[in-house]
């Protein structure tokens, strides 16, 4: 009867190990599957800042063809004046 306990006990500790070990596999699998992920997420991000940032920058000068467009008509007061400047706007913008 205590060979037969010490058996199983010894069995119980064979298969607790495994359990464990297994675990830990299981633990480390998912800790990379989550940083890579992560780092994915995170690339995805500074490709969005990285674009809205060029969307900034090409708005902006936008808006200063149109000041300087603005600011030429107003400075000139002449019709020809008010078309070069939409002619140049219109370059800017393209």
């Amino acid at each position: 009867m205590v060979a037969e306990c010490e058996t199983l006990l010894a069995a119980v500790r064979q298969g607790t190990e495994q359990i464990r070990s297994e675990l830990r596999e299981k633990m480390v699998e998912f800790a990379t599957v989550m940083r890579d992920y992560s780092e994915e997420i995170a690339a995805k991000n500074r490709a969005y800042v990285e674009a809205a940032r060029n969307t900034t920058d090409m708005i902006s000068s936008h808006i200063e063809a149109v000041r300087a467009a603005m600011n030429s008509v107003a400075h000139e007061g002449a019709p020809t004046a008010a078309h070069h400047a939409m002619i140049e706007m219109r370059q800017a913008l393209q």
